[in-house]
């Protein structure tokens, strides 16, 4: 059996996995247009269930709009609490749904905790999938 192997680069990659091909490779998958939120309650104080939040739209800057223009909408939280990240204060990503059912909106992604020590500035945790299809 042959197993050859695309011979490594000058960086010591092989070439089939070079920066300008991956850049140029579709994405596995796309999320669409995701509009920022900050989880204010899970379960939602309007609707009981566990698959359902009350989050707080956040604009553009990373800052909720001013209190006289708040917008609290209903997201689908179908991953629950995402192993203890989806929960109050958290930082989620969510889809706009077509206006079926009762939640206008859907959490796909939550910013977890940083990964370093607190206090640097320039990691503001990762994200993780909050949605069963990721």
């Amino acid at each position: 059996k042959n197993t050859r192997r695309a011979p490594p680069s000058s960086s010591g990659v092989p070439s089939a996995f070079q920066s300008n091909d991956v850049m140029n490779m579709p994405p596995l998958l796309s999320l669409g247009k995701l509009v920022r939120g900050t989880l204010v309650k899970r379960p939602s104080a309007t609707i009981k269930s566990p698959y359902v939040a009350d989050v707080v739209l956040v604009n553009g800057k990373g800052k909720m709009k001013d209190a006289s223009a708040t917008k609290t909408v209903l997201a689908h939280a179908p991953s629950l609490d995402v192993g203890g990240m989806c929960v109050a204060g958290s930082d989620v990503y969510m889809s706009e749904r077509n206006g079926e059912g009762k939640t206008s909106h859907s959490i796909e992604l939550v910013r977890g905790a940083p990964l370093t020590k607190a206090g640097a500035s320039s990691d503001m945790g990762v994200l993780v999938g909050a949605h069963p299809r990721l």
